[in-house]
């Protein structure tokens, strides 16, 4: 089958084009992502995600059908550099907050009560709050992105984020509230 048949079959979702699409696809996409990232479960996760934005958001706007493949290039090439630049800020982000030497004793210990209140707070949230959380604070998506994905406005994934931020804050002050009141 050719491009031009592959889109006009992806964008009415039939199942042929769908697994012909990812037979063609799978191995260049992944391919470049472990190049970036190293053959890990990033690289895997990251080609996999590609692979079905594509096939759910992106491939209504493909107006040529031979440009398909260099799309997905350069998808993947964009991904796997963000998510290597990310990983490598989260890294010295990492290291600089876990660093008993740059951290006095009292924010080590705020950090570690303030952790596992938060834990216990979030399962208050919907799934749809948690994954957008999710989405904007680790993988540092846009909230147009986010509505993409989750379903939203921009305006209303900003406000989303808003009032979950705001709800797991009540939270963890009314823990840390209970928790000085039974001492």
């Amino acid at each position: 089958m050719d491009e031009h048949g592959m889109l006009e079959g992806l964008c009415q979702r039939d199942s042929n084009c769908l697994k012909l699409f990812w037979d063609r696809y799978w191995s260049g996409v992944y391919a470049i992502c472990a190049r970036i990232l190293g053959k890990n479960t990033d690289a895997t996760d990251l080609a996999v995600d590609l692979l079905t934005e594509f096939i759910d958001i992106r491939v209504q706007n493909v107006e040529k059908a031979a440009a398909m493949g260099g799309y997905l290039r350069l998808m993947a090439v964009r991904r796997a550099l963000d998510l290597r630049k990310k990983r490598s800020r989260m890294s010295e982000l990492g290291d600089e907050i876990w660093d008993t030497g740059s951290a006095s004793p009292e924010e080590m210990a705020a950090i570690a009560t303030l952790m596992p209140r938060l834990e216990n707070c979030l399962p208050k949230l919907s799934e749809k709050a948690q994954q957008t959380l999710r989405l904007k604070y680790v993988e540092q998506w846009s909230n147009e992105h986010i509505g993409s994905i989750v379903g939203g406005s921009r305006q209303y994934i900003g406000r989303l984020i808003q009032q979950s931020l705001e709800l797991l804050r009540t939270c963890v002050e009314k823990d840390t509230h209970e928790l000085i009141v039974e001492r």
